[in-house]
């Protein structure tokens, strides 16, 4: 459903006390959404993996076509293959429309 979808991910919140926080939004395209999963798998255009702390939470913003929505969760996995720097977002609470 939102596969080829440009996204961007923001942290919200940071769970480690000296950790880095990162307020920079970072742009990314979807390459899969696993609804059953709640997961969504996207390509990292511009940062590096490192950026994106596995100890935060953050939002996720989409934008379809017809509107922008929203989901907040954490990063569960990060890697690099062929197609990219693959970012794995794991949501919370579903997805929301932006008003």
């Amino acid at each position: 459903m939102y596969e080829k979808c440009d996204a961007l991910l923001q942290m919200e919140q940071l769970f480690l006390q000296e950790g880095f926080f990162d307020e920079e939004p970072h742009p990314c395209r979807v390459i899969f959404c696993d609804r059953e999963a709640e997961r969504i798998h996207l390509i990292s255009t511009e940062a590096k993996l490192p950026r994106f702390s596995l100890d935060a939470a953050y939002l996720c913003q989409i934008e379809t076509e017809e509107a922008s929505v929203f989901c907040r969760g954490t990063i569960v996995e990060r890697y690099e293959n062929k197609a990219g720097k693959v970012v794995v977002f794991a949501i919370k609470n579903g997805f929301y429309k932006n008003v």
